[in-house]
């Protein structure tokens, strides 16, 4: 039977309390945990509309006043009007420097135009991030200042590339009503939304043009482009007709189709180049995107491509994907002068560092590339390792603990917002304490955000411990940096699913940072970040628990699902992380896909990865994987042995 919300958490707040006590000075101790347990009961009571009364007896515990204002904000919407207005205008006055306060001032301000309360919303406004509050004011605005005040706010919330919220039709409205939605300003309009790629918006405003107006012209051509680049580049090469001004359309043509259909723009720019050879710029940058677009695709043909695009039209991503198709089709040579071909500063980072002693090694500057290896194998990362591999070196781990200033940390417990945070995070509400967190440390100096990050460690709060030391600019703490969370799951799930403790770690630190509330833009939930889709499948497959996305907020049935679906990815990839880290980020059918037709080592395929965030993430995965070891271990695992070699494409397990 599933316990009442309300007695889970009081289970929680009993475990999160009595840990997280455990590990704190007496002297920061000074809500009791029969408060600490009344409060959280009051605020879920409140906010489920069980509770219309504040509590008396907690008016000194340090969240008290957000007891107040979730009260006021069901009043809203319950009982709007003069008395709920003045109510929370007094806590506005009170409390408004609160780090949660403007999120309640907004969703107060937000409901004021349905009253029309347009002055109480013009004097009580702030600068906000929220669109459709910022037209609200605009509004207001029109209402209560004069037009020369209000006309150029007006004007420049018009002229944006991307669509507006309906709350901002009264002010537009406005603009036209007076007489100052221009033709000009509709013609910005339609080319800052060109940039922004919103054929949508193009296609509705190019309509209140002018018939004959060029941008009218230029704006239509645009859209049949989007519908189709290679059938637009067809019609374009076969007319054998490309006004100037369409130029920059047939650029983005070639750019996408490269994308979308590397092969396709090779064969398009070949007869483009024949019917219009005198546009010797347009034919240069359509090159440079088709190479880029072959390099992706893992198409030979990208390295021939590179070699016709003049170095200096090349910009750092260019420059850094002819490399890795060299490096991928292992032209060594190639690689080595178009690494020495690039700016200073980007040679001169450990990834191009690391690849250019390889291809000394490979072209028989061996003293050379060891004197390379040996330099790059100082740093405690993913190349510094693999550098550390080819001498086979010890791993540059260098741990060293961040040195404890008792006086600052004692100082900074101190602070209100501390306090709060702390607060937050003892009744397991991980959102607001990160707010708090983030409001109390935005100012701190470096050596102070080191003492703070220790105290987010004594806590237990791992995701905020790494963060504010990385903040820090302290890398060499690895207790902080490789915590060894939910140990004892961590290590039974591992050995029944036949992996290492550290590949499941590195996954979470990975993906959430060990915050079990974390959810992606994607809709991934919890320690590993798992797709209800994609956790449903694993449940159901293997007889696993899963009652619903609320449950991969829970760590141990989201550990369960995701080191059991991580062990599938390693299965199916023949024990290779790189290739199941790959997976796990960017999906089995991409990695699939990605596969080479040949056998391949490992470390070119993974630097070939064409999504950028997956590459760094399988980087990031190995590196971490080697630090977790080194942690529970004594001694980090070599990540040479997590490599090997990639056989040639062939059907995979399911």
């Amino acid at each position: 039977m599933t316990c009442p919300r309300k007695y889970r958490l009081i289970r929680r707040l009993i475990g999160v309390a009595v840990a997280t006590a455990m590990a704190l000075p007496l002297t920061a101790q000074a809500v009791s945990d029969a408060d600490r347990q009344a409060f959280a009961q009051a605020l879920e009571a409140i906010e489920s509309g069980e509770r219309t009364t504040l509590p008396t007896g907690l008016k000194e515990h340090p969240l008290y006043p957000y007891l107040e204002s979730k009260l006021l904000r069901r009043q809203i919407w319950k009982s709007p009007g003069d008395a709920t207005d003045l109510a929370i205008i007094d806590w506005l006055d009170r409390h408004g420097d609160l780090p949660l306060a403007d999120d309640f001032r907004a969703d107060w301000l937000m409901s004021l135009p349905k009253r029309g309360e347009w002055g109480r919303l013009h004097q009580h406004y702030q600068p906000t991030r929220r669109g459709t509050l910022n037209c609200h004011y605009l509004h207001a605005r029109i209402r209560l200042e004069p037009k020369p005040a209000v006309l150029a706010d007006a004007r420049a919330q018009y002229v944006v590339g991307k669509s507006q919220p309906d709350a901002c039709d009264p002010v537009f409205d406005w603009l036209e009503d007076e007489g100052e939605l221009t033709v000009e300003m509709l013609r910005k309009r339609i080319m800052l939304a060109i940039d922004a790629g919103q054929p949508g918006l193009v296609r509705y405003l190019v309509k209140q043009l002018p018939a004959k107006d060029s941008t009218r012209a230029f704006a239509n051509s645009w859209l049949e482009m989007r519908q189709g680049s290679a059938r637009y580049l067809g019609k374009v090469i076969r007319s054998g007709r490309l006004p100037k001004a369409d130029e920059p359309i047939v650029a983005e043509a070639f750019n996408r189709l490269s994308r979308f259909d590397s092969a396709r723009a090779w064969d398009e720019i070949v007869a483009f180049s024949q019917v219009f050879e005198d546009r010797k710029s347009l034919i240069v940058r359509a090159r440079r995107d088709i190479a880029l677009g072959l390099a992706y695709d893992r198409d030979a043909r990208a390295i021939p491509m590179f070699r016709s695009v003049p170095t200096s039209t090349l910009g750092p991503s260019s420059r850094e994907w002819r490399v890795r198709s060299a490096l991928y089709y292992q032209d060594w040579d190639q690689a080595r002068r178009w690494i020495l071909d690039m700016p200073e500063d980007q040679r001169e980072s450990e990834t191009w560092q690391y690849w250019l002693a390889r291809a000394e090694a490979a072209t028989g500057r061996a003293a050379q590339a060891r004197n390379r290896f040996r330099q790059v194998a100082q740093d405690r990362s993913y190349y510094g390792y693999l550098a550390a591999d080819e001498l086979d070196l010890p791993y540059a781990m260098n741990h060293v603990r961040a040195p404890v200033d008792a006086d600052a940390q004692a100082r900074f417990r101190r602070l209100a917002g501390t306090v709060r945070a702390r607060e937050w995070w003892l009744i397991d509400r991980p959102r607001e304490a990160r707010q708090e967190w983030k409001a109390v440390t935005k100012d701190l100096q470096r050596k102070d955000l080191m003492q703070a990050a220790l105290v987010a460690h004594g806590w237990g709060w791992h995701e905020q411990a790494i963060i504010t030391l990385a903040q820090s600019k302290y890398w060499a703490d690895l207790d902080v940096r490789y915590p060894l969370p939910y140990s004892n799951e961590v290590i039974r799930l591992a050995s029944e699913f036949g992996i290492t403790p550290e590949d499941i770690w590195a996954i979470t630190r990975s993906e959430s940072l060990f915050a079990r509330d974390a959810r992606s833009y994607a809709g991934a939930r919890g320690l590993m970040q798992l797709m209800p889709a994609t956790a449903r499948e694993v449940a159901r497959k293997d007889g696993l628990r899963y009652g619903g996305v609320d449950d991969l907020y829970t760590p141990d049935i989201n550990l369960r699902l995701g080191t059991r679906y991580l062990a599938q990815l390693l299965e199916r990839y023949d024990g290779s992380l790189a290739l199941a880290a790959a997976a796990y980020n960017a999906g089995p059918h991409r990695v699939d896909r990605w596969k080479p037709d040949y056998p391949i080592e490992t470390a070119i395929w993974a630097e070939n990865i064409p999504f950028n965030a997956t590459r760094d993430y399988v980087q990031k995965v190995l590196k971490h994987a080697t630090g977790f070891h080194w942690q529970r271990t004594g001694h980090p695992m070599r990540v040479s042995l997590r490599l090997g070699d990639i056989e040639a494409e062939t059907e995979v397990a399911e």
